[in-house]
């Protein structure tokens, strides 16, 4: 193992629990939009919330993914864009249109929940097997 591999983890149950937390997030501001004034924070609050938790999620894992030469990096980034794009899509037309922003949140969830499962799982295999060698060259399929 090389000293910058030593220094740089993926602790596998953090980046759960921030994918757990995308989820929840998405969660609460469906519920926020059904009972607007029951609910702290409020639907705009819990949007800026899981806009900001998503961009620096993805800035983590896009780094890091730089960092070991993930070679799925663009369509792992292309993903990212995507989810951030339509977050903010969703926050724009929210408050004129709530029934529409929980669909398309459900349907982003969906998206997001895929992509845990299949990319980021891909990307979690690379990482344990370039963090034993060192080395993305070295790498063997």
């Amino acid at each position: 193992m090389s000293a910058l591999s030593e220094n740089c983890h993926h602790d596998r149950a953090t980046v759960d629990g921030e994918h757990r937390m995308q989820i929840e997030l998405i969660e609460a501001l469906q519920a926020s939009l059904h009972h607007p004034t029951g609910t702290r924070p409020g639907p705009t609050a819990l949007m800026d919330q899981l806009q900001s938790f998503c961009a620096a999620h993805f800035m983590s894992e896009e780094l890091l993914m730089r960092f070991c030469a993930y070679p799925e990096l663009d369509d792992h980034i292309a993903d990212h864009e995507r989810t951030l794009d339509t977050l903010a899509g969703i926050a724009l037309n929210q408050p004129g249109d709530p029934a529409a922003a929980e669909a398309r949140l459900s349907e982003i969830k969906g998206f997001l929940t895929a992509h845990i499962r299949t990319r980021d799982l891909a990307f979690t295999e690379y990482y344990r097997r370039w963090s034993e060698v060192g080395s993305a060259d070295r790498l063997v399929e």
